[in-house]
């Protein structure tokens, strides 16, 4: 990887195909790409351009997986999902919304707590749980 670095990379190219790859095989390569990246800067001093967006994707990635983990497993309101993933209901519920935009869990407001449901479709980039 040094050595692919030091010869000169067209860093976008390889954040679009990182993309790409997550898309089509339905894996979230972002965060490994981003891991890797941490190992050159720190074995080697070698910064990417890529580094910041590429660690906001993967993190994105990361807490949308949980997030939706965890309604699998029935934590399905603010309150049990922030006890599951030790996260702020402030932050849970910030992420709900914006998964609830992005059309992948519903909510269910005929009851207070609002529960939240998986949409019918699984995204493509959940793994299957254990």
């Amino acid at each position: 990887m040094r050595i692919l670095a030091e010869s000169g990379l067209d860093w976008n190219v390889i954040n679009q195909e990182c993309q790409s790859q997550s898309e089509i095989s339905g894996v979230s390569w972002e965060d490994a790409l981003y891991q890797n990246m941490l190992a050159l800067k720190t074995k080697y001093n070698i910064e990417s351009p890529i580094e910041k967006p590429l660690r906001a994707v993967a993190e994105r990635k990361i807490i949308e997986i949980t997030l939706l983990r965890a309604i699998e497993r029935e934590n399905n309101t603010v309150k049990s999902i922030a006890q599951k993933i030790k996260e702020p209901q402030s932050f849970i519920r910030t992420e709900l919304k914006r998964l609830a935009n992005k059309g992948l869990i519903t909510v269910d407001k005929a009851h207070k707590p609002h529960k939240f449901l998986l949409s019918k479709k699984p995204p493509k980039n959940m793994p299957p749980t254990d």
